[in-house]
């Protein structure tokens, strides 16, 4: 399998083991080449490859078809950025790395449905993330739960390698707290809530460490000083947060949590 990495570029000429293939490109975008020429796209809201054929929301599976005879052209890099870094930006800082699609949604919802164009759609440019608010008629509330939505993908998609022995980052630290009238060497617990603005930052490491751990719980929380119990109650509560942390652990050849 080849990888290739292509950013900010129309068009990019890959070799394969079928011959020269050619990807167009309008955000950063990561492909895999399998066998068969086929490309997934891991960060492509718009690509398109030599097929004319868009590749839609992230994941979805591109056919290109062999190029003969063209010249190779050489594709941008893209900087390596962590996720603890968007999701420490506020909401205009991380909006001001967005492109903004403003329309208007359809589908059921009669007199409580936006009847204009107050929907907003989120392409955050540096990972091609895409988040969208509609469930409201004002569209600075549809904004908010744009910007929300995002947060969450980003947390949950974009991992970065971490040390478990390093100290544990700030966001993380002043969620923890000793229980009254514990001993003194006793775990400390690990307490936030969804609502709270430090859940996202706080998830994005949780699901950084369970991947540092091989996805084994008890090592990661071991990692925290925490206990397992509760790491687990932390990432139960968002469905989607559970999601990643499953996926990460059968990534790992381990079972799903409990």
């Amino acid at each position: 399998m080849t990888s290739c990495l292509c950013a900010w570029r129309r068009q990019s000429i890959l070799w394969t083991d079928v011959g020269w293939i050619i990807i167009t490109v309008s955000r950063t975008v990561m492909l895999d080449l399998d066998d068969a020429c086929g490309v997934r796209g891991v960060m492509a809201p718009y690509a398109r490859s030599s097929t004319g054929q868009s590749s839609g929301l992230l994941n979805r599976r591109l056919e290109v078809r062999a190029l003969p005879g063209v010249v190779i052209a050489m594709a941008d890099t893209a900087k390596d950025i962590s996720a603890a870094e968007y999701l420490a930006l506020d909401d205009p800082a991380l909006l001001g790395q967005c492109d903004v699609n403003i329309f208007k949604a359809s589908g059921p919802g009669g007199q409580h449905r936006n009847k204009v164009s107050s929907a907003i759609r989120l392409l955050h440019r540096p990972t091609g993330i895409t988040a969208q608010g509609c469930d409201h008629r004002s569209q600075h509330a549809n904004k908010r739960s744009a910007l929300k939505r995002l947060r969450e993908k980003i947390a949950c998609r974009v991992r970065r390698s971490v040390n478990p022995s390093d100290p544990l980052p700030e966001v993380v630290a002043s969620c923890l707290f000793t229980p009254k009238g514990a001993r003194a060497n006793a775990k400390k617990r690990l307490q936030v809530g969804r609502r709270d603005e430090r859940f996202w930052s706080v998830g994005r490491f949780l699901l950084d460490i369970l991947d540092a751990a091989g996805g084994r719980l008890s090592e990661a929380a071991g990692a925290m000083k925490i206990g397992t119990s509760n790491f687990v109650s932390v990432i139960k509560q968002d469905r989607h947060l559970y999601a990643a942390a499953q996926e990460i652990r059968k990534r790992h050849g381990l079972g799903p949590m409990k």
